[in-house]
């Protein structure tokens, strides 16, 4: 495994790489609130995109895609983005319901032809359920192909269910993993190839894209965890719940593209944007989740709604702000804490003076 020494950098290395001057004069906060995130994260790397009235309105990046090269990120990069790709499989979902081949209140396992094996309340798992986190899967159930219908057979196998579906909440990516076998399904289509045809081509965003089950990836900024390179980390992380990779330009297009009502229909992302579970209490990160994504609100007239991603490797956060604007960060290590929580407040009060003046 190939090491480095988060050390051997300078001070300058983390800031701007000179990327196309695509930003409007008033981000220049924004950006020297990112650099210091960088720096307060000892990210590698880090990219960003803000995307406003349907235009990318800045666009910067800071450090190393390749440490060991001295390879600085750029606008092409690709990244990670880890449990940031659930908001592009409750899309497809969403997309499933709108053409009347899915409901919300859809059992998921007797969808699928599914039996359980020891707990029959897996049955009563619904398709809901599975995009708000109250299915009562565990975390994770491993599987190398969790992409095809293997991790919901593994799934239907669980002994005993956290709790009782819709009674209490709890993370699962193995609940989007099993909703990636639903799209299949419901779709006719491979889960990766129907994401592509109708989340990302309508949002221009289908050509540099990829998907971690593909060892070639163009592009690809390396992941970093511990000052080392992490080898493998696209093994266990080609699922429905986190395998997807793209630069923060394209990943601001597509929710540019949902905003627009290209990827769903006004009623399906309301549907994605209210807050869930509410008599549940509040997740782990001090707000509800909608469906796909970790925090909704209603703010000042307008939709807030964020998703966190972190990895081996990698970290993402997706921000759209109550003002319209949406926001991206990727960086090529993880912290084990959201990429919100580790900086970014001090972006969030330049976005704020930005939208002042």
């Amino acid at each position: 495994m190939r090491s480095f020494f988060i050390a051997a950098f300078t001070s300058a290395a983390l800031f701007s790489n000179g990327l196309p001057a695509q930003a409007d004069s008033g981000y220049a906060a924004v950006n020297a609130g990112i650099a210091d995130a960088a720096r307060r994260d000892h990210a590698p790397g880090l990219q960003f995109a803000v995307e406003r009235a349907g235009r990318v309105v800045d666009l910067d990046a800071v450090g190393y895609a390749d440490v060991g090269a001295n390879t600085k990120v750029t606008a092409d990069n690709i990244f990670a983005l880890a449990d940031c790709s659930k908001p592009f499989t409750a899309m497809a979902i969403m997309q499933l319901v709108d053409a009347r081949k899915l409901a919300l209140s859809t059992p998921a396992f007797p969808y699928l032809g599914l039996q359980p094996a020891h707990d029959p309340e897996i049955s009563a798992i619904t398709i809901r359920q599975l995009l708000n986190h109250s299915s009562g899967l565990p975390r994770t159930i491993t599987d190398e192909s969790a992409f095809t219908l293997s991790v919901a057979r593994k799934a239907a196998a669980v002994n005993h269910l956290l709790f009782r579906p819709g009674t209490h909440v709890a993370y699962s990516d193995a609940g989007y993993d099993v909703l990636g076998a639903v799209i299949a399904k419901a779709s006719g289509q491979d889960y990766q190839d129907y994401v592509i045809a109708h989340i990302f081509t309508p949002a221009g965003a289908a050509d540099d894209v990829g998907y971690l089950g593909n060892m070639d990836l163009p592009h690809m900024a390396l992941g970093y965890a511990h000052g080392q390179v992490v080898e493998n980390m696209r093994r266990g992380s080609s699922t429905p719940s986190g395998g997807w990779a793209m630069s923060a330009t394209d990943a601001v297009r597509i929710l540019a593209a949902y905003d627009a009502g290209k990827i769903v229909s006004p009623a399906a992302r309301r549907a994605m944007l209210t807050p869930q579970n509410v008599a549940l209490g509040k997740n782990a990160m001090g707000g509800y989740y909608g469906l796909g994504w970790d925090l909704v609100a209603l703010q000042n007239g307008g939709y807030f709604y964020a998703k966190n991603g972190d990895m081996a490797g990698f970290g993402a956060w997706l921000e759209h702000r109550a003002d319209g604007t949406v926001f991206v960060v990727l960086r090529n290590n993880a912290s084990g804490t959201s990429t919100h929580q580790s900086g970014l407040a001090a972006v969030e009060a330049a976005f704020d003076r930005v939208r002042r003046t």
